[in-house]
């Protein structure tokens, strides 16, 4: 038969064998998925940030539109040409300025519908090969389609939607430049009168992303809601993006995400994207491999630790087995000294293993058998009929007070109380008359010196010890006693409803007692002789 020891021994090596592969398989488990997560908090947040340089950026832009926007709309008066004319003037200072000093303008414009009038048609500034900003001869917006987006787009979209509109990036054929507009139309008591808007360098919007890398090899394209490229580090504008478009709708992707996973060109890509203001769709994008790349070391150290954990354990095994043993023999030790009756053994093993419960359970049963025995003591303790302490509770007392003499605890006074009716009405009335005379007699007692220890010392008899503030109103509380009992003689009430009772009470006095005992029998003498006169005198005088 194999020891304890050995079983412990096998047994806690199976365990930590298993745990430990089941921690390394967990473990793993939460690497990668917290890699995952923490590449896209990555991703995502890289985007974040190149999103947030973008519409930083357009909203530059924005800014300068509708600031000149706002003052055109307020500052038309009319629709005359010399009205228009001074109104062009006008919003021609203002837009002078703000575009000055927003970054990547390239042309600024002012276009007059042809409908509202013919010879005031606007103004149209550029620096397209220039230095600063110089006027340009003005399309003829109807000369061409208004689906020619490449020629009148600028005109046209914002004219139809009724609002402002951002241009997809194009290829303006008339200044032969690669551009995107921001253009807000205008009107005048509800007639259409013209738009205004700013052409930027796609250069400067793509520029906000050129130098941008995450990981080793990834990076940040644009696209369009129709899932044209409008800006890709390899590709150029408007290629094959529309496919990768069409996989993310089919997968319902689309939108902004912080986990987007794709194949493009047979390469398994993780990415995070973020919808711009302007409709265009940003997406920040690395390989699934080099991302795997970080999280595979990650596990091969998690495997690594695993093994050198598992060859530490099984060496120390051995030793810890020895150790678990010891608790059951100091187990063994205190259920015999239980069993010898004593109850103050402490066991100090808190483990939570089958010795650790079976110790708690050992402490439980011990704590409930002192209860129980300090239960019973204190039903010994306490007279069955009246429920105040009975004689050996007094004995206790007096020992007590004893030990405190010494001490300098002299400050308590005995009273004894002797009921003079209990054997007339045991005799007429029977003893259960007897008993409620004597718990009647019990309750006045207790509640005259509610705040001293009561109790019946056989038959019928009672003591109180006085002590604290009863000892300080001993006087004060034996005249309220003798003036209820007195009163309860004169109420009319049932013999049995009367405390008829003798007292003698003693205060403990340095010079004549030596222990509480002698307290005790001058009370006790000094209660008979209050019995005493109360038989010869005839009425209730106590002492």
């Amino acid at each position: 038969m194999r020891s304890i020891r050995t079983q412990l021994t096998t047994l806690t090596l199976v365990a930590v064998l298993l745990s430990t592969i089941a921690v390394g398989i967990t473990g793993i488990i939460a690497v990668r998925k917290l890699g995952e997560e923490s590449s896209a908090q990555i991703l995502s947040s890289r985007c974040e940030n190149v999103q947030w340089a973008l519409e930083n950026y357009l909203s530059s832009v924005e800014m300068a539109v509708t600031t000149v926007s706002t003052f055109a709309a307020e500052d038309l008066k009319g629709l005359s040409d010399l009205q228009l004319h001074q109104h062009l003037d006008h919003v021609k200072m203002i837009f002078s300025s703000v575009a000055g000093s927003t970054s990547g303008v390239l042309t600024y414009y002012y276009r007059i519908a042809p409908e509202v009038s013919e010879k005031e048609s606007g103004f149209w500034y550029s620096r397209f090969g220039h230095t600063e900003f110089v006027p340009q001869v003005l399309t003829d917006v109807t000369a061409f389609d208004d689906d020619d987006i490449s020629h009148v787009g600028w005109y046209s979209i914002p004219r139809d939607k009724g609002e402002a509109a951002w241009l997809d990036p194009y290829y303006n054929e008339n200044l032969q430049a690669l551009m995107i507009s921001y253009v807000v139309p205008i009107y005048y008591q509800g007639t259409f009168v013209g738009v205004i808007g700013i052409d930027i360098e796609y250069a400067t919007l793509s520029g906000q992303m050129e130098n941008f890398t995450v990981y080793k090899t990834g990076y940040a394209f644009l696209t369009d809601e129709s899932g044209r490229m409008v800006y890709h580090p390899t590709s150029p504008l408007g290629s094959d993006s529309v496919a990768f478009h069409e996989e993310l709708q089919r997968t319902g992707q689309t939108g902004s995400t912080d986990k987007l996973r794709y194949h493009y060109n047979g390469v398994e890509k993780f990415a995070a994207s973020r919808i711009l203001s302007n409709g265009m769709r940003l997406y920040v994008t690395a390989p699934v491999s080099e991302i795997n790349a970080t999280l595979n070391r990650m596990v091969a150290f998690i495997i690594v630790i695993m093994f050198v954990f598992l060859s530490l354990f099984m060496f120390i095994t051995a030793y810890f087995s020895a150790r678990l043993t010891a608790p059951l023999k100091r187990l063994t030790d205190a259920a015999l000294k239980l069993c010898e009756g004593d109850y103050s053994v402490v066991l100090d093993y808190y483990g939570k293993d089958e010795i650790g419960i079976l110790t708690g359970v050992f402490t439980q049963m011990r704590d409930h058998l002192k209860d129980t025995i300090r239960d019973l003591s204190s039903k010994v303790y306490v007279d069955a009929l009246t429920h105040v302490r009975n004689k050996a509770a007094f004995d206790i007392m007096i020992d007590r007070l004893n030990e405190g003499i010494p001490r300098g605890e002299t400050d308590f006074a005995v009273c004894f109380f002797d009921c003079n009716s209990l054997k007339e009405i045991n005799d007429r009335y029977g003893h259960d008359k007897g008993d409620l005379y004597l718990k009647n007699s019990c309750r006045l007692i207790c509640h005259t010196f509610q705040h001293s220890p009561v109790f019946r010392l056989g038959g019928d008899e009672f003591a109180a010890i006085l002590t604290g503030e009863d000892f300080n109103r001993r006087e004060e509380l034996l005249q309220h006693f003798r003036n209820s009992s007195e009163q309860q003689q004169h109420s009319g009430e049932s013999p049995w409803h009367i405390a008829d009772l003798a007292v003698g009470t003693a205060v403990f006095d340095p010079s004549v007692d030596h222990t509480a005992n002698d307290v005790v029998l001058r009370a006790d003498s000094a209660m008979y002789e209050d019995k005493r006169r109360a038989k010869t005198d005839g009425y209730y005088d106590g002492v």
